[in-house]
């Protein structure tokens, strides 16, 4: 039995993960762990503590700001490290978290998360927490070191100085987020999986920060309706799909899966990846617009506890947020060429899958699409073509790569219906897309089929 079982009490206990000098320092999750174990046995104090497990025994609920403050520690630390440690927002009702724990203070911001890169679950130990590592590491460049390093070798000569892992980072930047670590980590670690120069990086991100500083100010958070009516153009406003084209920005900060807030309030951060994918900034309301259905309401999400008259609905072959597994298994039940486009983990950037008939049968396949805001209008997005030597080809519009560059047939956006069988997808390049054997035997439309998303 490790000290932490040991314990019944709960000021014991705070002071035990929080400030006990004979423990140098306890891990993140080794505190988690600790809390969700003595949570299991007084239940009582889940309101209190902030943390707690669901009755399915692989899950968790945790209120950022209740859990931050017995810790000693901000709520976007918390959602921080909850991040960097690989704990993901499961979607969740509210009504499922009363029924598993009553009533609980600050329910709207009460989340459900599991761990998605480690064994986790209710008989998870001390010891097995100790080896969750966080994400990036130890390579991601983003890790803040308490100490002065080393600049000596064993032989007292000086060490060669390594480049400064956070150099694109233009001084407007660091300036804004200078009382900000998490967020200012954060920005750091969206802006190195992009794929840009550092030169690019500096120049995206000056702008960005630029643009958000010239419509809210020096505040490193702003009221979520507020950002998402700064991106309506004044033209959108006066038309009939103002309502539409809010609700579509607005869900992509209200729904996203790995959401760790869901709060009024909206960080830079979150701006910035959003503004990577769609930006920039004064061009946003075009942007969701061309990739917005005005006509229909899109039937393959359940917005159940939206909060709006007007529901999300984009273009049929645009899903922001299904997963790659519901994707694939809802491709192998295609008979024909099918495919459709989602968001993919790096913020610059979107994942094609498609179901294509190559070398006499049929493969699901996926290809990276990448989102240029930083470049001109005309060469934004792209995809990578071999055909004997790698070159990016470049488009001004989603209809000319989809249907020019790429070959794609609207009549086979894949209309989609679950499936829970597990298929492996493999990647490919987009040239085996746009190159593929054409097969008119299975050109089919299959009928529009609601599809409850796994996100």
């Amino acid at each position: 039995m490790n000290i932490f079982d040991e314990i019944d009490d709960i000021a014991l206990m705070k002071s035990k993960v929080c400030n006990d000098e004979q423990i140098k320092r306890i891990k993140f999750t080794v505190k988690i762990i600790a809390l969700l174990r003595y949570t299991l046995k007084h239940p009582e104090h889940i309101k209190t503590i902030g943390i707690g497990w669901f009755p399915d025994g692989k899950t968790i609920v945790s209120n950022a700001k209740i859990l931050g403050n017995f810790l000693g520690l901000r709520s976007n630390s918390i959602n921080t490290n909850f991040r960097a440690h690989n704990f993901q927002i499961v979607p969740v009702v509210r009504s499922e978290i009363i029924t598993a724990f009553g009533s609980l203070p600050d329910l709207a911001n009460w989340n459900k998360r599991r761990q998605v890169a480690f064994p986790f679950s209710i008989s998870t130990t001390i010891e097995d927490a100790e080896k969750i590592k966080p994400i990036g590491l130890p390579n991601s460049g983003l890790l803040l070191v308490p100490h002065e390093p080393n600049t000596k070798s064993a032989d007292n000569v000086p060490a060669p100085t390594p480049k400064a892992p956070l150099s694109f980072i233009p001084q407007i930047t660091s300036a804004f987020l200078a009382t900000d670590t998490d967020q200012l980590l954060a920005t750091a670690k969206i802006m190195r999986d992009m794929k840009l120069t550092e030169e690019e990086r500096h120049t995206f991100l000056n702008r960005t920060t630029k643009d958000w500083i010239a419509h809210f100010g020096n505040v490193t958070k702003v009221n979520h309706t507020e950002l998402v009516e700064s991106f309506i153009t004044q033209e959108c406003k006066a038309s009939d799909n103002y309502c539409q084209i809010f609700a579509n920005i607005d869900y992509f900060f209200t729904y996203r899966p790995d959401n760790s807030q869901m709060m009024n309030d909206i960080g830079f951060d979150e701006y910035l990846g959003f503004i990577a994918r769609y930006g920039p900034h004064i061009d946003v309301c075009d942007n969701i617009l061309a990739l917005t259905d005005v006509n229909s309401p899109n039937l393959f999400i359940n917005f159940g506890s939206y909060n709006t008259d007007v529901r999300p609905s984009f273009v049929p072959w645009f899903c922001p947020f299904i997963d790659s597994r519901t994707v694939e298994s809802c491709l192998k039940s295609r008979l024909n060429e099918s495919w459709v486009v989602r968001q993919s983990k790096n913020s610059d950037s979107f994942t094609l899958h498609a179901k294509v008939f190559l070398n006499g049968c049929y493969s699901i396949t996926s290809t990276h699409i990448w989102y240029r805001a930083v470049s001109d209008t005309k060469e934004r997005l792209s995809v990578m073509m071999d055909d004997g030597q790698k070159l990016m080809r470049f488009a001004q519009s989603w209809d000319e790569l989809l249907y020019n560059v790429m070959g794609l047939k609207k009549e086979n956006i894949m209309q989609l219906q679950m499936n829970t069988d597990r298929i492996e997808g493999r990647e490919v390049g987009a040239e085996t897309i746009a190159l593929r054997t054409n097969h008119d035997d299975f050109n089919m439309v299959m009928p529009l089929s609601p599809i409850a998303l796994d996100l």
